[in-house]
């Protein structure tokens, strides 16, 4: 064989070199789902860490108090969430001694933070805590970062029960016997304020839920646009011509045809909320803060939820932050469902297809219903 000959004998070919990149495209395009597939499980492992510790702290908490902390606080400036007054316990006291939890509304004349889309916002003094970012608030699966407001977000809120009303404060003489009572209320707006003791969860604290978590919105204010990611982020408009309430259910509805009826309402849906939509009992509406916003707040759009929407479902509103019909729920970018946790610190991943009666009993601490165990 001659020299040329045996040298050109010691390359690849073109067509040679072309199958082994195809065959390498193919390894890599089998692989890439399992790695991908893998990634997710470890974020929702961290999630669930996370709903745990939020768990553990919860109980912590009522062991210090006697009580599960409130779900909202009683004014504007005193908004604080769940998450806030259990910082303690999370290995945030660093971060809780930084709040002073004196000021409020009744300091009008004094500087103040502008944080939107408060009128009345919090005090300069507070601006450690509310720029804060809180890891264990904060779901690794949900990495996408469109919020606008600087300040500390939150992928969790706090169970408001499976009443679908702004102003479900606490145990009045009717929201402790009705199908929906909360596990985390507001502290104002039942006579004296209240809050919840483990013997006021009749139903059980392994069946009630505690938190969960749900996708973090878009923007700061009017938020009023379909996210191509997770449609379920974007509020709906409830249309309720003669429904809408306050304390109490419209002539001849108990609260569970409340609850069916507006889980109805809006399932069928199909109008965004926007700008100059006529709120119920509010006038109208110029906007509603995008979901997640601040982890420090109790309101529904950031620090609570309710069971009337299953999982990963349309989230509807009135309108009117302060009364009317809410369906705010829980979302996740987990396949199939989110994760809870229960009122005993347990989490359980919830499928998206539970039932819907299912699902507003988990709601409820004192409804008295009976949940087999393959039901969810």
């Amino acid at each position: 064989m001659s020299p040329n000959a045996r040298l050109r004998s010691r390359g690849f070919t073109l067509i040679e070199l072309l199958v082994v990149i195809a065959i390498i495209a193919v390894l890599i395009a089998l692989l890439l789902p399992a790695v991908q597939s893998a990634r997710e499980a470890a974020r929702r492992i961290q999630c669930t860490n996370n709903l745990k510790q939020i768990g553990l702290s919860m109980h912590n908490y009522a062991s210090s108090f006697g009580s599960f902390p409130w779900g909202e606080g009683p004014t504007l400036d005193t908004y604080w969430s769940a998450l806030a007054l259990m910082l303690p316990y999370m290995e945030q006291g660093p971060a809780f001694n930084s709040i002073n939890f004196v000021f409020g509304s009744a300091n009008v004349s004094g500087p103040r933070l502008g944080l939107p889309p408060y009128s009345n916002p919090r005090m300069p003094v507070n601006v450690t805590a509310l720029t804060l970012r809180l890891n264990i608030a904060l779901c690794p699966s949900d990495a996408r970062e469109a919020l606008t407001t600087p300040v500390g977000h939150t992928n969790y809120a706090a169970s408001a029960g499976t009443v679908p009303v702004g102003t479900s404060f606490g145990c009045d003489g009717l929201f402790c016997k009705v199908e929906g009572a909360a596990l985390y209320v507001n502290f104002a707006g039942a006579p004296g304020g209240q809050i919840v003791t483990i013997a006021n969860v009749t139903d059980g604290t392994s069946n009630t839920a505690a938190f969960s978590e749900r996708v973090k919105g878009l923007g700061a204010a009017n938020n009023d646009a379909i996210d191509p990611q997770k449609p379920s982020t974007t509020y709906y408009f409830i249309d309720t011509t003669g429904a809408c309430f306050a304390n109490s259910p419209p002539a001849g509805m108990t609260w569970r045809d409340v609850v069916r009826t507006t889980y109805n309402n809006c399932q069928s849906s199909s109008t965004v909320l926007t700008s100059g939509m006529t709120a119920c009992g509010a006038g109208t509406q110029t906007s509603m803060t995008a979901l997640g916003t601040y982890w420090w707040v109790g309101r529904w759009f950031a620090g609570r939820y309710n069971h009337v929407m299953p999982p990963n479902s349309k989230f509807c509103t009135t309108g009117s932050i302060n009364g009317g019909e809410h369906a705010f729920g829980t979302s996740s970018y987990h396949p199939g469902g989110v994760n809870v946790t229960f009122g005993d610190g347990s989490v359980k991943f919830i499928k998206q297809t539970i039932d819907p009666t299912t699902w507003w009993a988990l709601g409820s601490r004192d409804g008295g219903e009976v949940i087999s165990a393959d039901a969810y």
